[in-house]
């Protein structure tokens, strides 16, 4: 019989900040911002930030993201097949509503258990209460960014999880939440995030993904001008 594995948290993602401009200034005091940033795979993103993060300083730099989902378009995957999901389109699934103990290894081994099988009995309420409070105040520049209590709804991709705005999104969700109980495939091209917190990133920036070289053509392919590539003509 294999051993359960122990439970990991979420991972953010990360973005480098490009260009941070002020769209709400007050006698010099900025209440909001308009951030561009890319991933590592080069795709771009837009950014409202209205808690004060001083964005402008970590131009250039990498940053773990607390991000949610304001503005995005969202497909069947089946859709793929018909060839309708834009490229540039992430891949993800929607795994249902968590607090942010889900990114804090202390707290997920403390609620999950080490086999992520904890039974109820064994969780101090009053315990986790005082270290997710400390750990979300203490989290990256300013804070996580959310009660630790306050649930959202959460899209795991393979470059980080995203929150989704439960409001705007509320038919998407309900659908999703009704089609079945195990994680929902979803694929989203989006416009507009929301940020609640950054940190700097100190681990490594590469592609989860390989890119493949494309293989140099062969001397038959190279006298072909202006028809369709051969790949074994004979």
């Amino acid at each position: 019989m294999a051993t359960p594995e122990k439970p990991l948290p979420y991972p953010l993602a990360v973005l480098a900040v490009e260009s941070c401009t002020p769209t709400v200034e007050h006698e010099g005091k900025i209440y909001a911002r308009l951030i561009q940033a890319k991933d590592i795979n080069n795709q771009s993103f837009t950014i409202r930030e209205r808690t004060g993060i001083e964005a402008e300083n970590y131009i250039g730099k990498q940053l773990e993201c607390v991000l949610e989902i304001v503005k995005a378009t969202f497909y069947d995957p089946e859709d793929e097949k018909n060839k309708k999901i834009p490229a540039g389109a992430i891949k993800g699934e929607f795994v249902g509503s968590e607090t942010g103990y889900k990114f804090f290894p202390e707290l997920v081994t403390m609620v999950d258990g080490e086999t992520g099988n904890a039974d109820d009995d064994d969780f101090n309420e009053d315990e986790y209460d005082t270290l997710a409070t400390k750990l979300f105040a203490e989290w990256g520049v300013y804070g996580f960014g959310l009660d630790v209590y306050q649930d959202k709804p959460m899209i795991k991709t393979e470059d980080g999880v995203f929150f989704l705005n439960e409001y705007i999104f509320e038919e998407w969700i309900d659908k999703w939440e009704e089609a079945s109980t195990i994680k929902k495939p979803v694929c989203f091209v989006v416009e507009e995030l929301l940020l609640h917190g950054i940190k700097p990133h100190t681990g490594e920036w590469k592609p989860k993904h390989e890119v493949k070289e494309e293989e140099p053509l062969k001397p038959y392919e190279m006298l072909i001008v202006g028809r369709p590539k051969i790949i074994d003509p004979w």
